[in-house]
């Protein structure tokens, strides 16, 4: 009997063991990101990265993968551009590398969003700009000045944009919009603002980007229900935001020193303290943030601020860099998905 108590307490031991090992494998997150690669023979590659695998999306001089969402089931989507054999770019959206036009006028895609069986899409196309549903336009601006949707974000049944109209002045303010309607002006037009990526939590409407706080310096900011925050005192850009579990975090970039001076250095801000990922001498930027359980992953590049050095893609997990590819060319990374 005693023996027979050894197997089971043995047996429950090995199997209990055997699951934790299988959930830890099953629980590391897929990442994904956006990166593009200049070729030693000239021209450029863009490729969606995988856990490590590249795959070619486009490989033509003047094109763009600037949006990446990946769907329930697994479905990898991208929006971007891309020249047609006039040199005219054109608006796409890729699903698992397949690609889709949007438009046959000149155009461009900017972010992208999956929701069930619908796909949504922010861009422009000539000087308006749009959102995509499957394809079908809507308009949110007249065309008479340059416009243009950087952001989609989707929130139950209400589609929320975020992007910029140039005024009589030609200078950029920045909008939101919300089914299509504008929703709120959150610049007064006297100097360029730009809305780089929006993010709704509850009743909360976020957007971040930069304006010119005064002559040629550029401060990342961030807006809530239309009310601006500077999330520096010096030159700088805000790229993306997210709102997890109430805690706002905003990927970006802000130069060493006050003024115009100094070398632009990646960061990311949480609830508007912020932590500095990019390497001391090394000019950077953070174009992406997601967040998974307590991990803070950002994408972006790094450079040593001498001529003839390599721009590096990387991304940083926790602030600990990883290489996407280990070349002598200049890459970049757009967009980074955890999932």
């Amino acid at each position: 009997m005693r023996n027979f108590m050894l197997f089971i307490f043995a047996s429950v031991l090995f199997f209990s063991c055997k699951k934790n090992k299988n959930d830890d494998v099953a629980s590391a997150p897929h990442i994904y990101a956006l990166v593009s690669e200049n070729l030693p023979t000239g021209g450029a590659k863009f490729t969606l990265w995988k856990d490590g695998q590249f795959t070619t999306i486009i490989e033509q001089d003047e094109a763009g993968l600037t949006g990446l969402d990946v769907a329930a089931n697994g479905d990898v989507y991208i929006c971007g551009y891309q020249p047609n054999l006039s040199g005219t770019d054109i608006a796409k959206y890729w699903r698992n590398s397949i690609p889709t036009a949007l438009s046959t006028l000149s155009s461009g895609a900017h972010d992208i969003k999956v929701i069930g069986n619908d796909i949504y899409v922010a861009g422009r196309e000539g000087q308006k700009a749009v959102i995509w549903k499957n394809t079908s336009p809507a308009y949110l601006t007249n065309g008479i000045y340059q416009a243009v949707a950087n952001s989609v974000f989707i929130n139950g049944t209400d589609v929320y944009a975020g992007g910029n109209i140039n005024n009589s002045a030609l200078k950029s303010v920045a909008h939101i919009w919300k089914n299509n309607l504008l929703l709120s002006t959150l610049s007064d037009g006297t100097k360029d603002a730009y809305v780089r990526s929006i993010f709704i939590n509850g009743s909360d409407v976020y957007a971040c980007g930069f304006d010119y706080y005064s002559g040629d310096i550029q401060r990342p900011v961030i807006w809530k229900n239309g009310v601006k925050s500077y999330l520096g005192n010096n030159k700088g850009d805000a790229r993306e935001v997210i709102v997890i579990n109430n805690d706002v975090y905003v990927a970006g970039s802000e130069n060493s020193v006050s003024g115009t001076g100094g070398i632009a250095r990646a960061k990311y801000w949480k609830n508007g303290v912020a932590t500095l990922i990019g390497q001391d001498g090394y000019s950077s930027t953070c174009t992406s943030i997601k967040v998974m359980g307590n991990d803070v992953y950002c994408a972006g590049t790094e450079k040593i601020p001498d001529p003839g050095n390599p721009i590096v893609a990387k991304y940083w997990k926790n602030g600990t860099p990883v290489l996407f590819k280990n070349t002598a060319s200049s890459t970049e990374a757009s967009k980074i998905f955890v999932k």
